[in-house]
């Protein structure tokens, strides 16, 4: 345990003079002073210790009074020094005793070296969690911008996908829709197909028909002169019946090529 300054100071004598010496001199020359003054001021007192020579009592006094002045003075200024050298030899004391005591308490200056040591190892730990917080923001900073990046780029690709799924969905549409039309193209060249062949059927029929007629028209005018027949000349008829007799054959081709297309349709 570290003892108290007061008792490592060593106990030393004062070198001032007693109290009771310094009072007696002061109170002599004090004393003188003022009998001094009271020989100046009273002229009759004066005479009356002296009434034959005042001149040499008056000079006794004054140099009694100056010896006493000039022990006063030495005596202050050897109280002033002694207190000066008091002082310095205290402070003198007081650093040696501090020195001392530092020196004498090794556990002082291991704990005084032990704390700057702690105190070392505090700033460092502080700089390396400054610098490892520093790091850790660094990083943190740099997951969340490639977070953001890949969200961004996640909802680009998912715009990408909508926008190709539409545009599937059309061109699917697009395709169906121009099968469709295919489809019907097809159906209705088919008809047409078929219409335009019952329809060259027909006409040949037709002029089959029609010519047959031709053929047995002339057949029967050829076959004798003078018969009933169509080629005759009394069943011709004559030159005001020709246009009626055209008129007829159209109407019996008309007719039958309207019975064919019945069939036609009907099969």
């Amino acid at each position: 345990m570290p003892r108290s300054r007061g008792s490592e100071l060593p106990q030393r004598a004062s070198p001032r003079a007693p109290l009771h010496l310094k009072t007696t001199a002061s109170s002599e020359a004090n004393g003188a002073h003022h009998r001094l003054l009271v020989d100046r001021s009273s002229p009759k007192v004066a005479d009356r210790h002296s009434p034959r020579s005042p001149l040499p009592e008056k000079k006794r006094a004054g140099t009694r009074v100056a010896e006493l002045e000039t022990k006063l003075g030495k005596v202050q200024d050897v109280e002033v020094e002694e207190t000066k050298t008091m002082i310095e030899e205290d402070k003198k004391d007081s650093a040696a005793a501090i020195e001392g005591g530092e020196k004498e308490n090794p556990e002082v200056v291991e704990l005084k070296a032990q704390l700057i040591a702690k105190e070392m190892e505090v700033a460092v730990l502080t700089a390396d969690n400054a610098e490892l917080k520093k790091q850790a923001d660094e990083a943190a900073a740099a997951v969340k911008r490639a977070d953001e990046e890949a969200v961004a780029k996640a909802f680009l690709i998912e715009q990408e996908l909508k926008e190709n799924a539409a545009r599937e969905a059309r061109m699917g549409e697009q395709l169906r829709a121009s099968e469709a039309a295919r489809e019907a193209l097809d159906a209705e060249m088919r008809r047409l197909r078929v219409q335009t062949e019952q329809w060259r059927k027909a006409a040949e029929a037709a002029a089959a028909v029609i010519g047959g007629d031709a053929h047995l028209v002339g057949h029967h005018g050829l076959a004798g002169n003078g018969s009933n027949g169509w080629g005759s000349p009394a069943t011709m008829p004559d030159d005001g019946d020709d246009e009626g007799f055209g008129s007829k054959r159209k109407g019996a081709g008309i007719r039958m090529l309207g019975d064919l297309w019945k069939k036609k349709g009907s099969k």
